[in-house]
């Protein structure tokens, strides 16, 4: 009988799940998202270059724990590589906030990039592959919600904030974008990643009766946790109000912002539905903007 029961539910939950796709994707049709999916990870010879020499001179000793999240993160670095090199000549310098565990920066390094990060507190340094990447990539302690950063105006080409604005929870994130803005050079650029709280996985789960936040036992007291996912529109708005016009959006997907409780019913759903060109389909938000200060 309990077999039976959890076969009706899965089904059910198969049903409700194909409907929501079908019906985003009809809408999708109707007018173009203003969200692009974009399905395939970049691969250029540069990208592919600079993933595997760090990989293998950098790379090839980490833990499991710390092998699964690099594993999980690899395809927003990826975004993030590309990107730069669209964008920046490869000696521009770069301020990495939420620096720890380094992978990102380290990436940013072997591409060529002067790399500097901050972190919150000397608690993230253990995260590091090595303790000399704190010297190498120049890290410092600042908690950007209550401090200025330690730099003069005009002090970067580029500032990356990967998987950071979703953990913000005191300070309005304008008022963050807006110190950006002031040690950025004139147009530099904001490369910002955050997951897409308005994703099919999430909505699956609350249909379901699962929370898309972290159990209450996890949540409270801890600084990892996610404070405020945001909608890829909301995410545009923050930034614009922080000083800064947009220059390219779109969704990607990176294997840990998928719902945990969902994100296999998601993998077998997007099997049969292909490559759906809808903003549901894309868990992680990708910004690259450019600073309006023009002196």
């Amino acid at each position: 009988m309990a077999n039976t029961t959890a076969s009706v539910r899965e089904n059910g939950v198969k049903i409700f799940l194909r409907s929501l796709l079908e019906f985003a994707t009809q809408r999708a049709q109707e007018s173009p998202p203003p969200f692009p999916v974009i399905w395939d990870e970049p691969n250029s010879p540069i990208v592919r270059y600079v993933v595997e020499t760090a990989q293998a001179n950098y790379f090839s000793e980490l833990s499991e724990e710390q092998k699964i999240y690099f594993e999980c993160s690899l395809s927003r670095f990826r975004f993030v590589l590309d990107r730069i090199t669209k964008y920046l000549p490869l000696n521009s310098r770069i301020l990495d906030v939420g620096c720890a565990p380094g992978y990102l920066a380290i990436f940013l390094d072997t591409l060529g990039c002067q790399v500097h990060g901050i972190d919150l507190n000397e608690n993230w340094f253990s995260k590091y592959p090595d303790p000399q990447w704190l010297a190498f990539l120049n890290v410092k302690t600042v908690d950007v919600e209550q401090s200025a950063l330690p730099y003069p105006e005009a002090s970067f080409d580029a500032i990356v904030f990967t998987e950071v604005l979703e953990h913000i929870a005191i300070c309005p994130p304008e008022k963050i974008l807006a110190e950006f803005g002031r040690v950025l050079k004139p147009h530099g650029y904001l490369l910002l990643t955050t997951p897409n709280v308005a994703n099919a996985a999430n909505i699956l789960a609350l249909a379901t009766g699962t929370n898309i936040f972290w159990p209450p036992g996890i949540f409270y007291g801890s600084t990892d946790r996610h404070n405020r996912e945001y909608t890829p529109t909301e995410v545009v708005s923050l930034v614009e109000s922080g000083g800064f016009e947009i220059c390219e959006k779109f969704l990607f997907n990176g294997p840990n912002n998928w719902n945990t409780a969902t994100a296999a019913l998601m993998y077998e759903s997007l099997s049969m539905l292909g490559r759906p060109d809808c903003p549901l389909f894309g868990n992680t938000i990708f910004l690259a903007c450019k600073s309006l200060k023009y002196t």
